[in-house]
């Protein structure tokens, strides 16, 4: 029997290629309500485990405040009657279909987390789970995927897990690395189920498969190419954050 009794919203928070999709997909193997999400694309065979209305209405509203997923605003983020009422029918649609737990993966979600925490606060009990990866990877990853140059996706993943680190201070919840060893990660997510107090069950074929970190695996962490100190610092606060809970 599940331990919480009423169904919640768990969000899934991190930057791009940091195991969002490994996360969201073992949180929906544990039976966590993700809705229609892609679940195969190119760049990741087990697929991203997004709800594509989700994601268009994450980069609308990045849109609509001059950003992009790429290009993060530098403000907190506006949005319109049209944009919550949009938001309104995915929340309750999501909410209505699960059987108890229920949520989404969508590494824009950090950057629009307030547009989020609007539409559940008094109606739906949330909870947050984090990811994270090294600065480096991640940048190999983007360069790999998008061709983004590796500076350029430092600089990205400085400003996602600076705010994955300001939110957590805010609000305190699990954040998993997805550089540790497989065992070390499963062990971790056990952990974190728990801390989720979702009734944990485990599975013959987990969905974490080393595969799912190519680009790290392929290339290895050149860590001299990390010219500003504020990037290893952020990654050690990331460690650090993750080790209060996972030891």
């Amino acid at each position: 029997m599940p331990i919480h009794r009423e169904k919640f919203c768990i969000l899934i928070l991190g930057m791009h290629r940091s195991g969002t999709s490994c996360l969201a997909g073992s949180l929906q193997q544990q039976g966590v309500h993700l809705g229609e999400v892609y679940e195969w694309n190119p760049h990741n065979q087990k697929g991203n485990r997004e709800n594509p209305s989700i994601m268009q209405l994450n980069e609308s509203l990045l849109l609509a405040n001059q950003g992009s997923w790429d290009h993060p605003p530098h403000h907190p983020v506006h949005w319109s009657t049209e944009q919550a009422q949009q938001r309104e029918v995915i929340i309750e649609c999501l909410a209505t279909e699960a059987k108890q737990a229920w949520g989404f993966k969508d590494p824009r979600t950090l950057i629009n987390l307030d547009f989020w925490l609007d539409g559940l606060k008094d109606k739906h009990t949330t909870q947050l789970i984090g990811t994270f990866r090294h600065p480096l990877a991640v940048a190999q990853s983007l360069h790999k995927r998008n061709g983004t140059p590796i500076e350029d996706g430092l600089a990205l993943w400085y400003k996602y897990n600076e705010k994955l680190l300001s939110t957590w201070e805010q609000h305190h919840f699990p954040i998993l690395s997805f550089d540790v060893a497989p065992a070390i990660y499963s062990q971790n997510f056990q952990q974190a189920c728990q801390l989720l107090q979702l009734d944990y069950q485990a599975h013959e074929h987990s969905f974490f498969e080393k595969q799912l970190r190519s680009a790290q695996d392929q290339a290895p962490l050149d860590v001299p190419r990390l010219t500003e100190a504020k990037y290893l610092d952020c990654y050690q606060q990331l460690q650090e954050t993750y080790l209060t809970w996972a030891s």
